[in-house]
């Protein structure tokens, strides 16, 4: 009989696991990284960190109910996380719920308001919905937290508020 194979992430801490799921997401090892930050969770289901990568990786392969189920258990164990809040409600823009994605930009908002992105991307959610007024002054607000935010220039310029 062969000898069977070791698998290194059976026996490695909670550190060596994220260390070896970030090279994974580094070099684009999206199957090791999943497979990794699962191991992760399976130990500690209250890492939220791993639940917040593990959403990254559905988000960016398309899979966005799941994505939102694991910023869900990431902001379960990190409210007040804005990177978490902040791609929780960009995943619920992408699946059309735009009431609750208004919601969380809120919540986003109150709880980072120098954000510069979270203004950003609720002026985007505003000006779809057409609150041309309020997308206006998002901008301006993203505008105000980082000058340099070329994009919330343009978007202002196309925004055209009632008078």
């Amino acid at each position: 009989m062969g000898k069977r194979r070791k698998n290194p992430v059976a026996k490695a801490s909670l550190e060596g696991l994220y260390k070896v799921a970030e090279e994974a997401l580094q070099t684009g090892q999206s199957k090791r990284a999943t497979k990794t930050l699962r191991e992760i969770i399976s130990r500690n289901p209250k890492e939220g960190k791993a639940h917040f990568l593990l959403g990254n990786l559905y988000r960016q392969s398309g899979k966005l109910v799941q994505a939102l189920h694991c910023y869900d258990r990431a902001r379960s164990n990190d409210p007040d996380n804005a990177a978490v809040l902040l791609n929780h409600a960009n995943t619920l823009q992408r699946l059309d719920r735009f009431q609750e994605a208004e919601s969380d930009y809120l919540e986003v908002l109150e709880k980072h308001p120098g954000l510069a992105i979270a203004h950003f991307n609720f002026g985007l959610l505003e000006k779809r919905l057409g609150k041309l007024d309020s997308a206006a002054i998002a901008f301006r607000q993203a505008l105000g937290s980082e000058p340099g935010l070329e994009q919330a220039y343009r978007c202002l310029l196309y925004t055209s508020p009632s008078p």
